[in-house]
């Protein structure tokens, strides 16, 4: 099964980019969160230019607030991933 959404032990979360919708004065961005439910987070125009969403990268938000762009190689630089351990 594809993870979609991911918990890294420095206090990132991440979310895979599934789509992007533009207007005049922002964009929503569609994120497959954990489980596979589809959410949609807002950002300004600014926002969305500074940080260049793509489809396929993933969304990072730390706990202070940050938030950035990464790839899959990307991922690995935000320590280790915190995985659930099921029976």
């Amino acid at each position: 099964m594809t993870k979609h959404a991911r918990e890294f032990n420095y206090g990132y979360g991440v979310s895979k980019i599934v789509s992007i919708e533009l207007s005049s004065t922002g964009a929503a961005v569609g994120l497959s969160a954990d489980g596979g439910e589809k959410i949609q987070v807002w950002m300004d125009i600014k926002s969305f230019f500074d940080l260049k969403p793509v489809p396929g990268k993933w969304l990072v938000d730390g706990y202070g607030g940050e938030r950035f762009v990464v790839d899959d190689a990307g991922l690995s630089k935000l320590g280790e991933e915190v995985l659930d351990e099921e029976g």
